[in-house]
């Protein structure tokens, strides 16, 4: 067997997590990150959410990518509680989707939709890095690979219509879509309060602070405190920053 193929055998074989938050988890890489498997990946991000999360508590994954937070919380908050996964991308969707599986994970529900401020469809740019997809109408991701048509949703619709559980906590990870979360949460936000754990990522720091600050601003008057999470990306060229938002 060539080198290529015991590459792609490998990308097709599902792991166990290794270390950290996650540990014991089995896990389909389906293209993601290897540090998904070694349990590296964000770490500061795993111990928040786990430090956030109680048992029976419900956690929404906005831009789950292939599942790996929804899964962790999934865990954290035991049979009473749920995880939902947002993604738009149908094909990672499906690959969350076998990772609950993988771990007969019944409290995971997997939404193929983007979430946004409104309900309908939306052009979504795809990018080569598996994580990097985006709404149309930001900026356009570097590494753009294709475009097309998917489903939008806003959480407040959601919860409207009993399709959701109020949450405890949001991850939103959405390549420069914030806004347009939060706008499409409003309600939960001023009803639920959740805490909120948040992305943001570009070329360079000061990037990555105007972003922080816009999410800042847009929770100006819920009275929620802000802070930095420890770099998870430390030297690699591409800065990449989490907060988390907690109602005081």
């Amino acid at each position: 067997m060539g080198v290529v193929e015991r590459l792609r055998g490998r990308r097709r074989r599902a792991y166990t997590v290794s270390s950290g938050p996650a540990a014991g988890l089995k896990l389909h890489p389906a293209g993601a990150s290897a540090d998904y498997a070694a349990g590296d990946n964000e770490l500061p991000v795993q111990r928040a959410v786990q430090e956030l999360l109680s048992p029976g508590d419900v956690f929404y994954d906005i831009g789950a990518n292939i599942g790996f937070f929804a899964l962790l919380a999934a865990r954290e908050v035991g049979p009473d509680g749920a995880a939902y996964a947002f993604e738009a991308v149908a094909e990672i969707a499906a690959a969350a989707e076998r990772n609950a599986a993988l771990n007969d994970l019944r409290n995971v529900t997997v939404v193929t939709a983007a979430v946004s401020d409104t309900d309908g469809t939306a052009e979504l740019l795809l990018t080569t890095h598996p994580g990097g997809a985006t709404l149309a109408g930001g900026q356009t991701p570097p590494d753009l690979r294709g475009r097309r048509a998917v489903d939008t949703v806003r959480l407040d619709t959601l919860l409207a219509q009993d399709r959701v559980r109020p949450p405890k906590v949001v991850k939103i990870d959405v390549e420069g879509a914030e806004a347009a979360v939060l706008a499409g949460m409003a309600g939960i936000l001023e009803t639920h309060r959740p805490a909120l754990i948040c992305e943001f990522d570009g070329p360079d720091d000061a990037t990555v602070a105007t972003a922080v600050a816009r999410f800042r601003g847009r929770l100006a008057g819920l009275a929620y405190s802000v802070r930095m999470l420890d770099p998870s990306y430390e030297g690699s060229g591409w800065q990449v920053r989490h907060v988390v938002a907690i109602h005081r």
